[in-house]
């Protein structure tokens, strides 16, 4: 037996199969945690916007909308915006990309000198701008997205968890603020 053809135990494996790097699992596979993370944006977005129609739908039941329509219907603007934008964003719609840049943009000018502001809107604006992010949000990929339905990314149990936490602490928040109303109101 010669020296090249001995076995190596330590060696890598190797394969003979050639992976195709150009098939669309493949490259699904390769944008899936941009498009985790777009999506989970998307989210945010939308639970935003629906925790914004809280106080409007409040302040309609409390007849506070005499005093002038500015504040409220800017709050509903904004509040629809972010649904929208929310729902175009976990659909990996290619007109949303625009918008969430210029948005993430201004945002995190305004929010200059705060901590978190800055630090989440420039990871919207790289996520939006990004090559790969770029690629997520292109008509192209919603064709990839049709002929790989059954390429999921693996949400972790650590994420599961901390979302029902968060679930269950909005929740009793939300508990508290009716029961507080309420007795406020007797």
């Amino acid at each position: 037996m010669s020296q090249d053809s001995a076995f190596n135990p330590y060696a890598p494996p190797q394969s003979q199969q050639m992976v195709d790097e150009t098939s669309p699992e493949s490259v699904r596979r390769a944008h899936l945690w941009y498009e985790a993370e777009i999506k989970g944006v998307g989210l945010l977005y939308g639970l935003f916007g629906g925790l914004m129609l809280i106080p409007l739908f409040q302040a309609i039941g409390e007849g506070m909308m005499r005093r002038g329509p500015s504040a409220w219907f800017f709050a509903l603007l904004i509040s629809v915006g972010a649904l929208i934008l929310g729902a175009g964003l976990r659909r990996l719609s290619p007109w949303v990309r625009v918008p969430m840049a210029v948005i993430s943009g201004l945002l995190g000018v305004i929010s200059f000198f705060t901590i978190v502001g800055p630090l989440l809107n420039g990871y919207v604006l790289w996520l939006m701008l990004s090559a790969k992010g770029r690629t997520v949000m292109s008509p192209q990929y919603q064709l990839l997205v049709n002929l790989t339905p059954h390429v999921k990314q693996r949400t972790s149990s650590t994420t599961i968890v901390l979302t029902l936490l968060l679930v269950v602490i909005l929740g009793a928040w939300v508990v508290r603020l009716v029961l507080s109303y309420s007795s406020f109101r007797q």
